[in-house]
């Protein structure tokens, strides 16, 4: 799965990311609201623990639970967020299955933002 706008690319996080997503979690600034995480201690996220997160993507995707997609801008390449797109129902009716999401989360409020 993958998706471009004039300005950014959506697809499923690779091994190769690593260092680009440690860039982005590095730079975050101090918190500005109760909703705003702010600076977070990346010291556990090695790159192992990033494959391993990746492959868990990969695995809840397979399994149509749930589409972990990094979102990058197009221009250079850089990491800015991250949405999750989760199926809460499926159903069939006359022979076809309708999907209904139930949640796309956005992890980075200025993802859309021009640089």
């Amino acid at each position: 799965m993958k998706a471009e706008t004039d300005r950014l690319v959506l697809r499923p996080f690779q091994n190769e990311d690593y260092q680009n997503w440690l860039h982005q979690f590095e730079q975050r600034k101090p918190s500005l609201s109760k909703h705003d995480k702010g600076r977070i201690d990346m010291s556990e996220c090695s790159e192992a623990w990033f494959e391993q997160l990746v492959e868990k993507h990969q695995a809840l995707a397979r399994e149509d639970k749930v589409y972990v997609l990094g979102v990058f801008r197009k221009e250079d390449g850089a990491h800015l967020g991250a949405i999750d797109i989760s199926t809460i129902m499926r159903r069939s009716s006359n022979g076809h299955e309708w999907d209904i999401p139930s949640t796309i989360s956005f992890r980075n409020a200025d993802m859309a933002k021009k640089p």
